[in-house]
């Protein structure tokens, strides 16, 4: 559950939950702490800044990982024998969650194919959204704040604004289940989520700027992992929210680390497939 804290001067956002379960083997993996400033026009207004793990499942009792960044945890593809090697096992270039929820079976190669080309970097490619009906020049197509791959990954759905709704009867909103990592799906959250505080540091030169920091982020032990930051706000006269995406590739970790976004970090949505590996 995310909470959000007015107070003079700053906005807090906290995800909370009732206490973790006793440790097990993940929660001995790394933790990161992220952190990061950005600024928009002064007549922007923002919508929504959010944090994602790539090879991280969706949470529900403890952290599972996911080695090819498919959006299927490792212990589900064992389940499923699928690879959790790679991210589309059948080699048909779609990806074997995107294969689940298209109808596809995910170890028999079918057609359409799917290429490589992302051009809204949601971290689905265009002819992914293609057989799930999204649009694929369109960062979020529904236009309720969460990107098209991560509400595939979630269990969300990308064609319908359901952010306020609460899939799982939880009382957590999917939004709220979004920015914490979970599973919108279960209800069986432990609070082991991520954690964000957004801070604002108010209006300079014609923009308004913010610090915030993400706690609580499980790295995959051993491995790269792929972190992507997504923000969108609105713009007068603009039609419709507009939307950046950080990338960051941390090298693998042994113990808990801090990493910092960087200002040259944040690329339009158009341009992440360029610099987003």
């Amino acid at each position: 559950m995310v909470r959000r804290l007015l107070t003079s001067g700053f906005a807090l956002l906290v995800a909370c939950g009732p206490p973790p379960p006793g440790p097990g083997a993940a929660h001995r993996a790394p933790v990161a702490r992220v952190s990061g400033a950005l600024c928009i026009d002064a007549t922007d207004r923002l919508r929504n800044l959010l944090l994602t793990n790539l090879n991280l499942a969706p949470i529900r009792r403890e952290p599972e990982f996911d080695s090819d960044a498919d959006g299927l945890g490792d212990e589900r593809e064992g389940e499923l024998g699928t690879d959790a090697a790679k991210r589309d096992s059948d080699g048909d270039g779609c990806s074997d969650l995107v294969e689940l929820r298209a109808g596809r079976d995910p170890l028999q190669a079918e057609q359409p194919a799917c290429g490589a080309m992302d051009s809204d970097g949601d971290e689905l490619r265009d002819d992914e959204e293609g057989l799930l009906g999204l649009d694929p020049a369109v960062l979020d197509t529904d236009g309720d704040d969460l990107p098209d791959g991560l509400e595939v990954v979630l269990g969300t759905d990308p064609a319908r604004a359901d952010a306020d709704a609460d899939m799982d009867g939880d009382g957590s909103r999917n939004r709220s289940e979004a920015l914490a990592h979970q599973d919108a799906t279960s209800a069986v959250n432990w609070g082991n989520g991520f954690r964000i505080t957004l801070m604002d540091q108010g209006t300079m030169h014609r923009q308004q700027c913010f610090q915030f920091r993400f706690t609580g982020v499980w790295l995959l032990p051993g491995a790269t992992n792929r972190l992507r930051v997504y923000l969108t706000f609105l713009r007068p006269a603009a039609e419709g929210p507009l939307a950046r995406v950080a990338c960051l590739n941390i090298p693998p970790a042994t113990g808990p680390i801090s990493v910092t976004v960087p200002a040259d970090a944040w690329w339009a949505p158009s341009q992440a497939h360029l610099h987003c590996r």
